[in-house]
């Protein structure tokens, strides 16, 4: 019996030897891992007139081992683990908003892309500082114009196709950076207005004038936002580099109007940033402005009559940050359109509150 102890007592010493050596192999021979995780930075938040920022869950995410150039991942951001398991080595991390590979409306297409070394037993984080990848392009008509060829059909193109824009077309047409062309079709005849290049992050907006009208135009303009640069142009079907003082358009009324709509909500107005209220009685028509909550829209340029004015309300956000003149002197005596509601009383004045969208002119 103590013979049979002796010998179950070796085996069950021996079994655990075998156990623990086989943890240990195990242990050995794990392959080496370390983690990655994806989140995204904050992507600017705009005003309508700025484009819309898409749902970051929706970006599609491609994650490229650059040993080999294997594909690892490709799927959208929702199906990416909080910590995702990689083996040590170089990576190539891409994000993108949507495919976008010829002319669209309405498609503006965010991404960012970014090489990364992934460690052994350590997590690597990649930010997603994302920002427009394409270029935009806006057309505005005037009346003149329209009237001076009823029947032409726009067109703006590039290498990987063009866009169709109607006299009524609001939406910005997103094209691949590079060169593009913008022709006016009429009847049998063709003719090529400009030829443009344009990059990514830029929004160019142009403006098709008749030459028949012309008085010396304001050239080009540079504004920055945070998302995309926009430069605004005058054009003319002839190449000549003139322009002319735009008549209110039918979707906007005058400052000398805005009385006339008192408790109306969503209207255009135009006029011209006269300077900003300081109170019900006071006013600073030239920098240094003091104040960056409001604005008092003119309808005309270089006026410092307060009485004429209407005050605008800049609510805090991306329209006052926009537009105020405490930050942005330069915007003195420029030409807007504006889109809110209409009050009884603001400073003293008509006012013009809850803006949620804006335009240059």
């Amino acid at each position: 019996m103590k013979n049979f102890k002796t010998f179950l007592s070796a085996l069950c010493a021996a079994l655990c030897l075998f156990s623990c050596d086989l943890n240990l192999q195990k242990t050995l021979s794990a392959p080496p891992c370390g983690y990655l995780s994806l989140r995204f930075g904050d992507l600017p938040a705009v005003s309508k007139a700025y484009g819309n920022v898409p749902d970051t869950s929706e970006f599609r995410i491609s994650i490229l081992s650059q040993e080999g150039q294997r594909v690892i991942f490709q799927g959208f951001y929702y199906d990416i683990p909080a910590e995702m398991e990689l083996a040590p080595g170089k990576y190539t991390v891409s994000a993108q908003s949507c495919e976008f590979c010829e002319p669209l409306f309405d498609c503006p297409q965010y991404g960012y892309t970014q090489d990364v070394e992934i460690f052994d037993g350590k997590t690597s984080c990649v930010i997603l500082d994302c920002t427009q990848t394409n270029a935009g392009v806006r057309l505005i008509f005037d009346p003149a114009f329209r009237s001076s060829y009823p029947s032409a059909q726009i067109y703006v193109s590039s290498a990987k196709g063009r866009l169709l824009y109607g006299y009524n077309e609001r939406r910005t047409g997103y094209f691949l950076p590079g060169e593009i062309n913008v022709s006016l079709f009429e009847g049998n005849s063709a003719v090529s207005i400009a030829n443009r290049t344009v990059k990514e992050r830029e929004t160019l907006v142009l403006k098709l004038n008749s030459a028949e009208y012309a008085t010396l135009a304001s050239g080009i303009e540079f504004l920055l936002d945070t998302t995309v640069f926009y430069t605004n142009e005058d054009l003319y079907p002839n190449g000549s580099e003139y322009g002319w003082d735009t008549p209110p358009a039918a979707d906007a009324i005058s400052v000398q109007q805005a009385g006339s709509h008192m408790g109306e909500t969503d209207v255009w107005v135009r006029g011209y940033i006269a300077g900003v209220s300081k109170s019900s009685s006071s006013s600073e028509f030239q920098s240094p402005f003091s104040s960056n909550t409001n604005l008092l829209l003119s309808p005309t340029a270089n006026n410092t009559d307060r009485e004429s004015c209407i005050a605008v309300e800049l609510a805090k956000g991306n329209i006052r940050d926009a537009l105020n003149l405490k930050d942005h002197p330069g915007y003195l005596n420029r030409k807007i359109r504006l889109k809110g509601n209409i009050e009884e009383s603001y400073f003293g004045l008509t006012g013009l509150k809850k803006i949620k969208d804006f335009e240059w002119e």
